[in-house]
């Protein structure tokens, strides 16, 4: 798993309290996938530790490379396979 900068830099000041092995999970093991217009990925994960939020990690376009974390409130997986079918 590649990493940003600024992704380092983000988890390094730990704002949000996110674990790099729930990155990893996400990363690795993602329960639902977006592909935007721009090219970037967004793997999704529910983290239990979190009363069930779904952490977001974004990709950059080589789909290799994390670019950001953070956890996603309104983030349901259902709805959004349904948007993205349509797409």
């Amino acid at each position: 798993m590649q990493t940003t900068e600024y992704f380092e830099n983000k988890l390094t000041q730990n704002e949000q309290g996110i674990e790099r092995a729930w990155v990893e999970t996400a990363y690795y093991s993602p329960e639902c996938i977006v592909t935007h217009e721009n090219g970037r990925v967004s793997h999704y994960a529910k983290i239990n530790r979190q009363g069930g939020q779904y952490l977001r990690v974004i990709l950059l376009k080589d789909k290799r490379t994390v670019k950001d974390a953070f956890f996603e409130r309104h983030f349901r997986p259902k709805k959004h396979l349904s948007r993205a079918r349509r797409g």
